[in-house]
């Protein structure tokens, strides 16, 4: 009975270290996500602020 007992301990334990391990992935995964969209929202702004410039600098060169 106590082996028993000690083999559900054991199992358990590791049970935990895995699912630990997978929701510390899984948070890695999610930060990875947010600093891609936030690049993507950069270089969104970037492109909109490339469209803009040509515009004002030909209104200064006119």
């Amino acid at each position: 009975m106590h082996g028993y007992l000690i083999f559900i301990a054991i199992f358990l334990s590791i049970l935990l270290v895995i699912v630990h391990k997978l929701v510390q992935i899984a948070e890695a995964f999610l930060k990875l996500l947010h600093i891609i969209e936030d690049m993507d929202k950069q270089i969104h702004k970037l492109k909109r602020h490339k469209k803009k410039l040509p515009r004002y600098s030909g209104k200064k060169l006119k």
